[in-house]
């Protein structure tokens, strides 16, 4: 039997927020907030989506998450990831520059 699992709050806007509060630098940004936390994958082509319930973003797993994930759970593909919970233990915010016409 599956287990259900509520998103009751948001967790990726207060996050975000904070981040760009401490100027988009991943040093300055408060270490209590870098916890783990479920995520569920909404989308996985072409590119990953991950979300707390409420708010989305792209993400990028590394090299070595993938290889882990591949260790560690051979008998899935990453495709089949999509719309499950992620329980996501490291990761970090990185911003990129974009063309605001585009």
């Amino acid at each position: 039997m599956p287990t259900i699992y509520n998103f009751e709050k948001e967790k990726l806007r207060p996050i975000v927020d904070l981040f760009l509060r401490s100027s988009a630098d991943w040093e300055k940004f408060p270490v209590q907030f870098k916890r783990p936390m479920r995520l569920i994958m909404s989308e996985n082509i072409p590119m990953v989506c991950l979300g707390d319930g409420f708010f989305f973003m792209e993400a990028l797993f590394t090299k070595e998450a993938i290889n882990d994930f591949r260790k560690n759970f051979s008998h899935l593909k990453f495709s089949n990831l999509r719309d499950k919970i992620l329980y996501v233990q490291r990761w970090s915010l990185h911003m990129r520059q974009r063309d605001s016409n585009k």
